[in-house]
């Protein structure tokens, strides 16, 4: 009985351990970003209106893909995250984007637009 406790206990650390390395490999998309840019459309007073968009080429099995890119101080210190979410069928590129408010200072302080990795 105790050498099946044994053997139960380390099939079930083993099967956890796959488990959660499935779940996480399956969490993140392969995918190649270029072309990231920021388009302002309506500047307020405080606060500008911006579309965040990027060119997406979906490389893995999932067509669900959700992209993080980062505006960046001159520093690379990072101002302000943004996600792209789409559909776009394995091996095809498409154009993500995204519509965000952002104060009119964080965006004068943006050096570049980065695509934030999530390996």
């Amino acid at each position: 009985m105790k050498l099946l406790n044994s053997t139960s206990s380390v099939f079930f650390i083993a099967l956890a351990i796959a488990l959660t390395g499935l779940s996480f490999n399956l969490s993140y998309a392969e995918i190649a970003v270029s072309d990231i840019r920021a388009l302002v459309v309506e500047k307020g007073n405080e606060n500008y209106s911006i579309s965040v968009q990027a060119k997406v080429t979906n490389l893995g099995e999932t067509d669900n893909i959700t992209v993080a890119v980062i505006a960046v101080d001159m520093n690379g210190y990072q101002l302000k995250d943004v996600f792209l979410n789409g559909r776009i069928e394995k091996g095809k590129t498409k154009i993500l984007n995204a519509f965000v408010q952002i104060p009119k200072k964080t965006y004068e302080d943006i050096f570049n637009w980065e695509w934030r990795t999530n390996k």
